[in-house]
């Protein structure tokens, strides 16, 4: 069994160490920002049992009922690549940070991959990263799959400015 905590830990270690090393400074909405850009990583989440995400249930009942129906879906055809869920239809306002999750059953797991916009990684990262994780528990737990691996694309990684001290990392 993995440490998802620990596993996070490093994930967190890394994209900052990228961002501060290969990072391009950018103003947005007048605030100053380190990013990268065009991020992807994968995690191993096959031995992570749902009981150790449940406290972060913050999957809300529009994406459940949309999980419900992409599992008739599955339940059709295995193999179907259209198990998609596209968040901007699901919510009114800013875009999501995360878009897309793309259910994907290969070698007898169920896969996501997880295509988000923008993490800012001193900021609620952690959030659509749990999100993911867990929407991914759910699908499992109804189709009775085991799980595979969660993909995330991230389109910018990045920090405020504003947020370091000294150089150095704020810690979440």
């Amino acid at each position: 069994m993995i440490d998802l905590n620990r596993e996070l830990a490093r994930i967190h270690r890394r994209l900052l160490d990228r961002i501060w090393k290969e990072g391009t400074e950018i103003k947005v909405r007048g605030e100053d920002y380190k990013e990268i850009t065009n991020v992807r990583f994968t995690l191993r989440f096959t031995p992570v049992e749902t009981q150790e995400i449940q406290h972060f249930d913050i999957v809300d009942s529009v994406v459940r009922r949309e999980i419900v129906k992409l599992t008739s879906l599955f339940g059709e055809d295995k193999n179907t690549r259209r198990m998609f869920l596209y968040f901007p239809e699901l919510v009114m306002g800013d875009p999501p940070c995360n878009l897309i999750y793309h259910f994907l059953y290969r070698e007898e797991k169920m896969n996501l991959n997880v295509y988000s916009r923008s993490w800012d990684i001193l900021g609620k990262w952690r959030t659509d990263l749990f999100t993911a994780l867990y929407s991914l528990s759910i699908f499992c737990e109804r189709t009775g799959t085991k799980k595979g691996t969660v993909t995330f694309f991230v389109g910018s990684c990045h920090v405020p400015l504003k947020a370091t001290l000294n150089g150095g990392h704020r810690k979440i």
